[in-house]
């Protein structure tokens, strides 16, 4: 099966051979129909505007403008309307590569205008050639007709590839765009949520705090209400972080379709913002470019049966019957193109290409028309075949139908026509290359609007992805950061309140503590919200000692690690060691905790224990949120996360690998007893 980078790849390669080819095919045009003098004007002529084209296409592939596009346009121009003026309509069909970079460098409205000029000048050579009595309606319309073929068949090409570019390389752009998007939606909910309790939380503690140096102050009202308030906000906080974890499918893809549209303040500068952004109308773009290379196809197979480029009418005996089958022969070809680039196979397809043939071969046997302008709607059942037909029986007929249309031009060139051998040159360097133009063209596109509806649908998962893990990181965050804090502002509200009558010395050391974790609330909040909070873990450590003696509880630490840790490791034990703290204040009566660190074959363990398990409730059985959130971590880094209860004893362990990758990060000493 092709890879998306594979047609990627094809796709490139086939623009650059295209817009290569039919240039140099146009010489043997000039060396056929006026001689040597007339090809160095031609080949001097081509040896300027080539390398200027293709300069334009390269940077069209890769998203972006040739620099200087302007003034190389200019020059182009320039070459090629002098070599025009100078050969006249032979050369004229080489205005098509001055077309296409008119497209690829101006902007709309210009580049129409610009490509418009460029066709009339073509007209202009044919009627110019012939002369203004001479000239008649089909001449110039087949110039124009040819132009406009040449050109949108390098066009299609090179936006399929540039498509097929910009979704690919976008990819990681665009997940760090859909995260930044989504803190900044993050931003503005907690401000809403939390901001506004959390800021009243803090003053309040700071009000307490300066109330208790007036001795006579008996605050155990407002104390009690610093206590209900942490509760009511842990509260309030864990439910927006089951919120995060709870937000469904829909509102992903509704933010991912938002971003692929364009419609977020950081996709201006990293992202090119395009119509083709957004999923469904990245295949109705796909299907236009499709339509637009079948447009001037099927306008031509249509105007030869109907006259309207040669001199003479066509036979009246032949004229009705061969615009019929040519009729036929343009909308089932076009349906099929149609049909396999929707993805709709059914045995229908088989039957329609059937009929192609069919129509084919009446047109030659029954109708009489000359094969080899019945050879002409080979460009629509040649494609046909490749996509309508499987396995050996599409190498079959694509295989018959090109080795008949082969011995078909040798016949015409040799014994129909008995051209020269310079117009026999020509001859077999030019159909066999617009015939490939023609029918690869529409091959190409239909076949590579699947591949872009693929990469489309592919871009917005993955910014469905992006938006769904950075929930997730929010709310493990939420859960980690404030639910320590909260937890202990409550505590330490009881713990103030128990010691305000015997103890105001300590209860004033309560409150001021209270008064500071309140005060960091807004902060880490922020932090969250942007997704920049640094977790090491020698502060959580030392945080940890701090909160867990501050609330009475012995803390013990103990370290053996004569492994280097690396930063990714650090962090992850510094959010064990916060989720177990955590846990011993909401859900523990602890008198002593012990937390050891230590190595274990290939990784590092941290174990932490308490011995005030029994009021656990469901975490003893299960996890709670806060260690799913932890297990999350951990396992993202191939660590594991175990819990155990036994005689009153809860124990919480972490094991990852040291990631030695990174640099070492400094330990706390090793401590026996309690630690400062």
């Amino acid at each position: 099966m092709i890879t998306t980078e594979q047609w990627e790849r094809r796709a490139r390669v086939g623009a650059l051979v295209v817009a290569t080819a039919l240039p140099l095919a146009e010489l043997t045009r000039v060396a056929a129909l006026l001689g040597p003098r007339s090809l160095w004007i031609a080949a001097v002529a081509t040896a300027i505007v080539l390398p200027l084209h293709l300069r334009h296409v390269v940077a069209a592939l890769r998203g972006t403008s040739a620099p200087h596009g302007r003034w190389t346009l200019v020059v182009m121009a320039s070459v090629a309307l002098a070599a025009t003026a100078a050969l006249g309509t032979v050369y004229a069909f080489s205005l098509a590569s001055l077309v296409v970079s008119c497209f690829l460098v101006l902007r709309p409205p210009w580049s129409y205008i610009a490509a418009g000029a460029a066709i009339l000048a073509g007209v202009g050579a044919e009627v110019w050639s012939l002369g203004p009595e001479s000239a008649q309606v089909g001449n110039w319309l087949y110039v124009a007709i040819a132009l406009m073929f040449r050109a949108t068949a390098q066009l299609v090409i090179i936006a399929f590839a540039a498509m097929l570019h910009e979704l690919s390389s976008t990819r990681d752009v665009l997940e760090e765009t859909a995260v930044l998007d989504q803190r900044d939606r993050v931003e503005h909910h907690l401000r809403d949520v939390l901001t506004g309790p959390m800021t009243e939380l803090a003053t309040q503690a700071h009000r307490v705090d300066a109330s208790m140096a007036t001795p006579s102050a008996v605050p155990a009202v407002e104390i009690t209400d610093i206590s209900r308030r942490s509760r009511e906000l842990l509260e309030r906080t864990r439910e927006v972080v089951a919120g995060y974890r709870g937000r469904n499918d829909h509102e992903q893809l509704q933010a991912a379709g938002q971003l692929l549209r364009g419609i977020s303040p950081h996709a201006a500068a990293p992202i090119p913002v395009s119509p083709l952004e957004d999923v469904a109308s990245t295949r109705r773009q796909a299907m236009t470019l499709l339509g637009l290379v079948l447009l001037p196809v099927n306008i031509f197979l249509l105007s030869v049966p109907a006259g309207l480029f040669q001199n003479a009418p066509v036979s009246p005996t032949i004229a009705g019957p061969w615009l019929a089958t040519t009729a036929v022969t343009v909308v089932l070809g076009s349906w099929a193109a149609f049909d396999a680039a929707a993805e709709r196979h059914s045995r229908s397809a088989e039957v329609r290409f059937v009929v192609l043939v069919a129509v084919l071969l009446v047109s030659i046997f029954a109708v009489g028309v000359d094969p080899g302008d019945a050879s002409l709607g080979l460009w629509l059942v040649l494609p046909a075949a490749a996509y309508s037909l499987r396995g050996h029986a599409r190498t079959v007929a694509v295989v018959v139908l090109g080795t008949s249309m082969v011995v078909g031009w040798i016949l015409m060139a040799t014994v129909v026509y008995g051209l020269p051998v310079i117009e026999m040159v020509w001859f077999f360097a030019y159909f066999p290359l617009v015939t490939a133009v023609g029918a690869g063209g529409i091959y190409a596109a239909a076949s590579m609007v699947p591949v872009v509806g693929v990469l489309s649908r592919d871009r917005a998962t993955l910014a469905a992805r992006a938006i769904e893990q950075e929930n997730h990181r929010v709310s493990r965050d939420l859960h980690d950061s404030l639910g320590q804090t909260l937890s202990a502002i409550s505590l330490k509200g009881d713990l103030a309140l128990a010691l305000l009558g015997r103890d105001r010395d300590a209860a004033r050391r309560e409150i001021a503590e209270i008064a500071m974790l309140s005060s960091s609330l807004t902060d880490d909040l922020a932090r969250v919200a942007a997704g920049d909070r640094a977790v090491t873990l020698r502060d959580e450590l030392f945080g940890a000692v701090k909160l867990l003696e501050g609330s009475g509880i012995e803390t013990r630490v103990d370290t053996d690690l004569p492994v280097e840790i690396g930063s990714d490791a650090d962090a992850l034990l510094g959010w064990a060691v916060r989720e177990g703290a955590t846990n011993v204040l909401r859900h523990s009566y602890a008198g002593v905790v012990t937390i050891r660190l230590a190595t274990e074959g290939h990784r590092v363990a941290l174990t932490m224990t308490n011995d005030g398990a029994a009021g656990l409730g469901g975490l003893t059985g299960s996890r709670g949120s806060g260690l799913a959130g932890l297990a999350e971590r951990v396992g993202a880094h191939h660590g594991a996360v175990q819990t155990s209860f036994d005689t009153g004893e809860f124990s919480l362990r972490v094991l990852i690998p040291p990631t030695e990758s990174h640099p070492a990060v400094e330990l706390p000493v090793e401590s026996d007893s309690s630690a400062s």
